[in-house]
């Protein structure tokens, strides 16, 4: 079963080369990470080297992964903790220099909040574009359209290019309970001269109509 996330990025038409280098990049924000956390150790207590940690921080709102944030403010907490304890001393004394990683650690946690929650925000807002475009669409294909099995294809097959799906199949329902197929988009033929139906409550799309929630497989079993 795929999560609600990797269906909306899935949705949002993300290329596979798009979600790599987005991948790339966040490996970039943990290096840089590593990196500030290797000049830190030789850098005595008491200078404010936390401040650094907050640009991978910041600069994670770019990758659109709500996600990312925080675990950078994970890695970021566990690496100035330990370069608390690798830092040569400095000349202020230890407690002030506790004090200001504490402080650090907290103002980074907080932009992190705040990237995390814009992050969401933005994602919301592409969601609901995505889908007011997707409807525009559909209702364009449609217009005119009365024949039901030439309709139900035309959906089918909208939603099917939307999703990025190789195929699809709308069922329709009169009493709520059984559900058969009036058409799809690229279904085999003999499929198509069974016309199958399913019980609602019976199998994982069953249970799906009955609940009335969308479900997503990534495995599906084979036709019999």
């Amino acid at each position: 079963m795929e999560d609600r996330s990797s269906i909306e990025a899935r949705s949002r038409g993300a290329p596979g080369g798009a979600a790599e280098s987005r991948l790339a990049a966040a490996a970039g924000l943990v290096v840089a990470q590593i990196v500030v956390f290797v000049v830190g150790m030789r850098t005595p207590l008491g200078i404010a080297e936390w401040i650094v940690y907050l640009a991978p921080v910041a600069a994670s709102m770019l990758l659109a992964s709500p996600r990312l944030p925080l675990a950078l403010a994970s890695t970021s907490t566990v690496l100035i903790a330990l370069g608390y304890f690798l830092s040569p001393p400095g000349a202020l004394p230890a407690g002030i220099a506790r004090m200001n990683r504490t402080i650090g650690v907290v103002v980074i946690w907080v932009v992190a909040a705040m990237v995390w929650r814009a992050v969401l925000l933005k994602l919301d807002v592409q969601r609901d574009r995505w889908l007011k475009a997707g409807q525009a669409r559909l209702a364009e294909s449609i217009r005119g359209l009365r024949d039901p099995a030439t309709l139900a294809e035309r959906v089918a097959g909208e939603v099917a290019s939307r999703l990025g799906a190789q195929t699809a199949a709308l069922f329709v329902t009169r009493d709520g309970e059984r559900y058969e197929l009036v058409g799809g988009y690229a279904l085999p033929s003999e499929r198509r001269r069974q016309r199958p139906a399913f019980a609602a409550g019976t199998g994982l799309v069953g249970q799906a109509a009955r609940d009335r929630r969308w479900c997503a497989s990534t495995t599906c079993p084979r036709a019999t």
